[in-house]
């Protein structure tokens, strides 16, 4: 069934995502692209979902951003179903107005389910929430907007609580940010204190719920806006020939993948 699904989704999502500029990657792995602005990479794909049922199976939509300057563009040779740098539909849509969503009320997406008989309805009925998340990722058009995807959905990439260093695991966009020198302390603090407001008006539910108490939410945002500090006034130590080794690693890399960058 996963073989069949997979040929189905790569030949409804082919016709699907054309108006949207996006083509299916050259390999085995069903990721559709579209390049912007010759750096950035927005990328759609799914991943299967268990069921208890007998029956039917079950499929979600992820997406995600990545840009030429990241550490590693290997990316493209993992399976679907392995690694989290994609993000799940329902992690993308809900994330979108609010930084804590569970909070406000959010109304989770359901999975898609399919079987033989259903196969090319329930991937079309996938297209509405696929239209959802190129919607978000239309805004994602430039290196800033990049670096607020990824602080929203995935910190860990570009985060002040790590070193920005090359042999940093978690350093994936962080030294293009931090080229930038005084231009990414200021993206950096404009982009924290924008999530810190929409995590300061959530804040209140969760104590409300009983999930923090109000001390431990006391003790993060002082540990928070500490290491924001102290992470703006370091002395960055990147050399610039790091990022064009990375940006020639992997053009040769999505040239493997029929994905022109120059």
């Amino acid at each position: 069934m996963s073989v069949a699904f997979k040929k189905e989704f790569v030949k409804q999502y082919t016709k699907f995502l054309e108006p949207y500029g996006f083509k299916k990657i050259k390999g085995r792995q069903p990721y559709f692209v579209r390049v912007i602005n010759n750096e950035i990479i927005h990328v759609l794909s799914y991943f299967n979902v268990k069921t208890d049922s007998t029956e039917d199976r079950a499929f979600r939509i992820q997406a995600g951003v990545v840009s030429k300057y990241r550490k590693n563009m290997n990316v493209f040779d993992i399976p679907i179903s392995v690694g989290n740098w994609l993000q799940a539909d329902d992690s993308i849509i809900k994330k979108r107005d609010s930084f804590y969503p569970d909070y406000d009320n959010y109304k989770s997406i359901k999975e898609i389910s399919y079987n033989d008989v259903t196969l090319i309805d329930s991937i079309n009925d996938s297209f509405e929430v696929s239209k959802m998340i190129i919607r978000i990722l239309d805004d994602i058009n430039n290196m800033n907007s990049v670096f607020e995807y990824y602080m929203k959905y995935n910190p860990s990439d570009v985060s002040f609580f790590y070193v920005l260093d090359e042999k940093h695991p978690n350093d994936n966009e962080s030294l293009y940010f931090a080229l930038q020198q005084e231009e990414f302390k200021i993206l950096l603090k404009e982009t924290f204190n924008n999530i810190y407001k929409d995590y300061r008006n959530s804040t209140w539910k969760m104590i409300k719920n009983g999930t923090y108490t109000e001390s431990q939410i006391d003790d993060w945002e002082k540990t928070i806006l500490k290491n924001l500090e102290s992470f703006c006034e370091n002395k960055f130590n990147c050399d610039k020939r790091n990022i064009d080794d990375r940006i020639y690693r992997n053009i040769e890399c999505l040239r493997k993948h029929d994905i022109e960058i120059h």
